[in-house]
């Protein structure tokens, strides 16, 4: 997902950092799975690890399959706070999902998704993110290549699809990549 944020001369990347973190979020789910051989099988609960950022104060948009099959969903803020969600749409052509919070989350920081039309290869871009479990991690790169489906087989789904060198490791998944416009 693309989030544009604003970038001042006089701004560095941690003063950035600062500023969208409050907006970014770490998402766990827990599902049940079967295991074990037909003599015995057992219920199991896996957990699973993403990002996602705060659309409003009571939604949360992150990627479709960090949460497609869970059963429980935990969205936790920086300062601790965790609320509660449910899925309440997603779209796995995209990859994006739409989590409600059980709770509005009070004093919100709401981050804008931009317009991808708008970026160019060649764009610096910053993620932050869960990679490998170390929450509100950033990584910065450029954009270095950039796909759409209108040079792909299917003409009825439209998917842009961008290429960075900004590192991006499971956990990472359905969190926000900012750019510097």
């Amino acid at each position: 997902t693309f989030c544009v944020f604003q970038l001042s001369t006089a701004q560095d990347l941690s003063e950035l950092y600062e500023q969208v973190l409050p907006g970014v979020v770490v998402i766990e789910t827990s599902e049940s799975q079967l295991t074990g051989t037909d003599a015995d099988k057992r219920k199991v609960s896996v957990g699973g690890l993403g990002t996602g950022f705060l659309y409003s104060a009571n939604q949360v948009i992150t990627a479709a399959h960090v949460v497609q099959t869970a059963d429980k969903i935990s969205v936790r803020f920086y300062d601790g706070e965790t609320i509660p969600g449910k899925v309440i749409s997603s779209y796995k052509g995209a990859d994006v999902a739409l989590i409600e919070l059980v709770w509005e989350r009070k004093n919100a920081k709401v981050l804008t998704v931009g317009n991808s039309d708008e970026v160019k290869i060649g764009h610096q871009v910053f993620i932050v993110g869960a990679p490998l479990g170390l929450e509100y991690s950033l990584s910065s790169g450029y954009i270095s290549g950039r796909w759409s489906s209108n040079r792909m087989s299917n003409p009825f789904t439209q998917i842009e699809y961008f290429q960075t060198d900004a590192a991006i490791n499971k956990g990472n998944s359905g969190g926000p990549m900012f750019n510097f416009k």
